[in-house]
């Protein structure tokens, strides 16, 4: 019998557990009801299936009033066959004794109806007809057998008896088949215990103390024992939190530095663990399960993929460390570039039992890496380039001042002392001779000067010729923009001093476009004509204010150079230019005739630079 206690709605009772059996003797039909509407009502508010025996239908009549009045909803409740009144007639044989086996029956249908109804349990009453001396011995062996039938069953019953119809040893029987009696006294309820129950209830008393005892003993042993488990759970929790901290701290530094950690079974060799990150380099989602090895080599370039399965083999076959880089292709079909460590774990017997290693994400190391010998190649040719430009800077200066001053000097002394020898008539043989042979020093000086002018001028001019050296020179100073470059007329040698000076002024013209403007096009045209030559630098950048008194440019000394440049062999320097529409250079020189020495050229157009 389970130790659940309800509601009685009977003061005197209290709670009552389930199978409990006990009987009341009341004396006015007022006693039964003041019992029987509080004690039914306590069941159906308890979600009880409800049954009552009434002594007669005007009993019945009142209780149900008296219900009405205590539970709202009572008629619904009615209806629906919460509570149930029925007669004892059913529970009579032909001879009008109770038939016990037909009485139980129907007490165990009343108790699995309400089991299968869903109820609390079954709460119920009965209120017998009048009983003669043989009638109540026939009813209290029905009422042992009830008692007996209640054990561990969710049932309640109180059995109720007129106490004018019955005599005290009748009282006491009922004591005999019921766990308690209820009866008026003097105007007040009490309670009677029979001498079993007594018994019994003294009996539960002294083992209820010693089982509080023996709960005190073992809730103080529990105590402790929980106090150690408590602090056991404790530790873990601390331990665990502290794990699971470590694993956090772990997983963020992975992110942070692109590394994965794996691990793999060497008898199957198949990934037995992924952390999170190696599906993050390989550009996947993280999931619980590791790819199987040939779902890994899939994502392994293909170029590189029969390494990579060798030196897995050789991991476990030779026991060796492992440490290689190689690519791979991720879903969207970028490659990336990995670094992979492995290490055999052995036992004491040397056997592989398993393989842990890294990965770690070095394609931005290798680009970086690329990216600064890169800019270190370009740094050393842009030196060289600079030496080189200064170097021959002062070369071209140098051979100008030798044919400005030097070369120009010994000239004129040897026209002056020409000029001198028809006039030495009468002079003595030896001091004509003499003055020839300056003469001819001084000739052969100016040549071998000029011959050293000639070759101290640029090497690209003077061993490729002006348009082969302007081509070069203009394809490595437009890096970024796209250049045509047009010959129209027939190409001649022309002097030095211009050449030089042409190809002075379309480098600056092409490196200032390049660098300075933001052009994406470049158009270089020379045209030959019979008597003078034109080059014209045409780009389509974000231009600038022309200085039409032809100043700096607002400390655009480039531009101040190719004026005086162009000035110094007697050209004509042109720049047209506004803000956003492009800047226009045009050289414009005198040139004698020349020999042809390179025919008609056709446009040549030099692609972006990558």
């Amino acid at each position: 019998m389970t130790p659940e206690l309800s509601w009685s709605g009977i003061s005197i009772v209290g709670d009552m557990p389930w199978g409990l059996h006990f009987s009341l003797f009341y004396q006015t039909r007022a006693d039964l009801l003041d019992v029987i509407v509080p004690y039914l009502t306590a069941g159906l508010e308890g979600d009880e299936l409800c049954v009552w025996m009434p002594t007669d239908p005007s009993a019945e009549s009142e209780a149900i009033e008296g219900m009405r009045r205590r539970v709202p909803d009572f008629d619904h409740r009615m209806e629906r066959g919460d509570i149930q009144f029925s007669r004892y007639d059913g529970f009579l044989d032909a001879e009008g004794s109770v038939d016990i086996d037909l009485a139980i029956a129907q007490w165990d249908k009343w108790e699995v109806e309400a089991r299968e109804r869903g109820y609390a349990g079954l709460r119920g009453s009965g209120n017998p007809i009048y009983l003669d001396q043989l009638g109540w011995k026939n009813f209290n062996e029905y009422e042992g057998a009830l008692h007996k039938f209640m054990a561990g069953r969710r049932m309640r019953v109180l059995c109720s008896y007129a106490a004018e119809a019955l005599t005290a040893a009748d009282l006491l029987d009922s004591a005999q088949t019921h766990h308690y009696v209820i009866a008026r006294r003097r105007g007040q309820w009490e309670v009677l215990e029979s001498p079993a129950l007594k018994q019994t209830k003294d009996e539960l008393q002294r083992l209820n103390d010693e089982l509080e005892q023996r709960v005190t003993q073992r809730t103080s042993e529990l105590g402790r024992a929980n106090d150690e488990l408590h602090g056991e759970i404790e530790e873990r929790l601390r331990v665990e939190a502290e794990l699971r901290r470590s694993e956090t701290y772990l997983e963020q530094g992975q992110r942070l530095s692109h590394t994965g950690s794996y691990a793999v079974n060497p008898t199957i060799r198949e990934f037995t663990f992924w952390s999170p990150e190696i599906f993050r380099i390989l550009g996947l989602e993280p999931r619980a399960r590791p790819l199987t090895r040939e779902e890994t080599y899939e994502h392994v370039h293909p170029a590189d993929r029969d390494r990579v399965r060798r030196l897995t083999t050789a991991v476990i076959a030779e026991r060796r460390h492992a440490d290689t880089e190689f690519r791979i292709v991720r879903p969207d079909g970028k490659v990336r570039y990995v670094h992979v460590y492995s290490d055999p774990v052995m036992d004491e017997s040397g056997r592989v039992v398993e393989v842990v290693g890294s990965m770690i994400d070095i394609t931005d190391r290798k680009r970086a890496a690329g990216r600064l010998a890169k800019a270190k190649r370009t740094a050393r040719e842009r030196t060289l380039e600079h030496r080189f430009a200064a170097t021959l800077e002062e070369r071209t200066r140098l051979a100008r001042e030798i044919h400005d001053s030097l070369l120009q000097g010994v000239t004129g002394i040897a026209l002056q002392l020409r000029a001198t020898l028809p006039h030495l008539g009468d002079a003595p043989r030896e001091t004509v001779a003499s003055i020839r042979a300056i003469v001819e020093l001084a000739d052969s000086t100016v040549r071998d000067a000029r011959h050293a002018v000639w070759d101290i001028r640029a090497p690209a001019l003077t061993q490729k010729g002006l348009l082969v050296a302007l081509e070069e020179e203009l394809r490595r100073a437009a890096t970024g923009a796209a250049i045509t470059f047009t010959i129209k007329g027939t190409p001649r040698a022309l002097s030095a001093p211009l050449e030089d000076t042409m190809f002075r002024i379309g480098q600056e013209a092409v490196v200032n476009a390049a660098k300075h403007s933001g052009a994406d096009t470049i158009a270089v045209l020379l045209a030959f004509r019979p008597r003078s030559v034109r080059m014209t630098v045409v780009d389509d950048g974000r231009g600038f204010r022309a200085d039409p008194a032809g100043g700096t440019q607002g400390g655009r000394w480039g531009l101040l150079g190719m004026r005086e440049r162009a000035k110094r062999i007697g050209a004509t320097l042109v720049i047209r230019s506004a803000e956003g529409k492009g800047t226009t250079v045009e050289l414009r020189a005198r040139s004698e005739q020349g020999q042809s020495n390179r025919g008609k050229l056709s446009t040549r157009r030099l692609h972006r630079a990558s």
